[in-house]
């Protein structure tokens, strides 16, 4: 990935330059260039929780990309899910519902309001996101690059 962030750094470089010469700098070709480039490199960012800045922790690398896919499963098994009441906090029933809807059919079947899932191996622990969170953080992404189209690669299942 490194290799490929450097070569998309030059080739935006080049491109601005090019930009900034007047004899290029109406050209249609290289104005959909960059902006290929600059979603390119948001939807990198999105994949590292860096954009939105801000918005949660840093998990570790690649967790974003394969929490989506475990949730996205069409294979998952229910888990149970146990709620904690938080009495003082007013749209905590509206919380309860909105959680059960999104986990009760097969689409997210592995949502977790208040954790998330195993990673390398290991329980969920605090230091990553929760379900919740990397949700709000997905829909917070789409608000910022809503046309953006991601490809879908189906895992085979045993």
């Amino acid at each position: 990935m490194a290799d490929d962030n450097v070569s998309v750094a030059q080739l935006r470089a080049r491109i601005e330059d090019s930009l900034r010469n007047p004899m290029y700098a109406s050209s249609p070709e290289l104005k959909a260039a960059m902006q290929a480039i600059v979603k390119y490199q948001k939807l990198v960012e999105l994949l590292r929780a860096e954009y939105p800045t801000g918005f949660m922790t840093q998990p570790p690398e690649g967790y974003i990309a394969s929490r989506v896919q475990d949730l996205a499963s069409e294979h998952a098994t229910r888990r149970s899910t146990r709620l904690v009441e938080a009495p003082t906090c007013p749209i905590a029933p509206a919380l309860k519902l909105a959680s059960f809807a999104v986990a009760g059919g097969t689409c997210m079947i592995e949502y977790s309001w208040n954790a998330g899932g195993r990673w390398n191996g290991k329980a969920w622990s605090s230091d990553m996101p929760t379900d919740s969170a990397l949700l709000l953080y997905l829909f917070a992404a789409y608000l910022a690059a809503p046309h953006w189209v991601f490809t879908v690669v189906r895992r085979a299942c045993a």
